[in-house]
């Protein structure tokens, strides 16, 4: 690919008299002159300002926060900021996640709110009990959020970032990679947190003990959760960050912080309540499987007619305290480590 056909792919293509007028101006440049297209400003990266075409606006390379050239980082440091984010979130929302689970899991008494549910845990198990499973937690969330963003950027490089569903094809095809090398960790995880009997010699010997095949139970649920979650996750996500960004500076880190988060915590609150029913029966799945195959169909069945509809958003609360917070506190570190990296 030459120079020329490189910043050709970068020109917006909603006004054929923009995009006319771009070529033509990169038909004048010098092959070093560095410079990326922004909606309708081309943002330049030479000493002297270039002269004046219609209807396009000039700013400097420092104003061009959001530009392609700015935010291409390599995927080592795109695993690395993902992973910083993944370690950040884990200490901080396990307590949630393991009374979502045992609630989903019908191991704490029906009834009990989010802070019944803490005192009866750490009533039995002490303050340590909160933080049951942190361990397979840490594992599986460090290089699966780092092999998660990384992919979905990388994706969304290599296909038109503009295309209005960029985000959904790029998020879910990065899960559907990422779930699918964590199951058997995913699995393990909510078996620790499910119980208030499990340690660690336990779990290990668990993991040994499993056959290749029961490595991946639970694999379809997460896939059916974790799927549709990323697709609605990542529009909502880019939606609503490019519309706060408007108002903002690009190059104000607490306001790409701020923005982010804030971005994270919506997006996070949708996907997770439209994906809590599969979410509880992929739970009650690695949670009572012991080795045997469950079907989903059968799990669906025998939750409905133990609680009804209601019984499919069992630990709906936990899990939309642990959801937004952890969805705003990852992809806010996430993109402030990229800035720094």
């Amino acid at each position: 690919m030459t120079i020329k056909q490189f910043l050709y792919g970068l020109i917006p293509t909603h006004d054929p008299s923009i995009m006319n007028a771009h070529k033509a101006y990169i038909n004048t440049l010098s092959a070093n002159t560095l410079f990326t297209s922004n909606h309708d400003t081309i943002c330049y990266y030479q000493s002297n300002t270039p002269t004046p075409r219609p209807n396009i606006s000039y700013t400097s390379s420092s104003s061009c926060g959001n530009s392609t050239v700015n935010n291409q980082i390599g995927p080592l440091q795109q695993i690395l900021a993902a992973s910083f984010g993944a370690a950040l979130t884990s200490l901080f929302v396990t307590p949630l996640d393991v009374i979502k689970t045992r609630k989903q899991a019908r191991t704490i008494p029906d009834g009990k709110s989010l802070a019944q549910s803490i005192r009866f845990i750490v009533s039995k198990e002490g303050i340590t009990g909160l933080w049951r499973g942190l361990a397979p937690a840490v594992v599986m969330q460090v290089p699966s959020t780092g092999l998660y963003y990384s992919t979905y950027d990388n994706i969304r490089r290599n296909i038109d970032e503009d295309w209005v569903y960029s985000p959904l094809v790029a998020g879910t095809s990065a899960r559907l990679l990422a779930a699918t090398v964590t199951s058997p960790f995913e699995y393990i995880r909510t078996v620790a947190q499910s119980s208030s009997s499990m340690d660690k010699k336990t779990g290990l010997g668990l993991l040994k003990n499993m056959s290749y095949k029961n490595m991946w139970t639970g694999l379809w649920p997460t896939i059916l959760r974790d799927t549709p979650f990323s697709a609605i996750y990542w529009m909502c996500y880019e939606s609503s960050k490019k519309k706060l960004r408007s108002h903002f500076s690009a190059d104000n880190q607490p306001e790409i912080f701020l923005t982010s988060f804030a971005s994270g915590a919506l997006a996070g609150s949708l996907a997770a309540t439209v994906t809590t029913p599969i979410d509880v029966v992929k739970t009650r799945i690695q949670s009572d499987a012991n080795g045997v195959h469950i079907r989903m169909w059968d799990t669906a069945k025998q939750i409905h007619a133990e609680d009804g509809i209601k019984g499919f958003f069992r630990g709906y609360v936990p899990r939309m305290a642990r959801v937004a917070p952890a969805c705003a506190i990852m992809i806010s570190s996430y993109e402030i480590f990229k800035e720094l990296v």
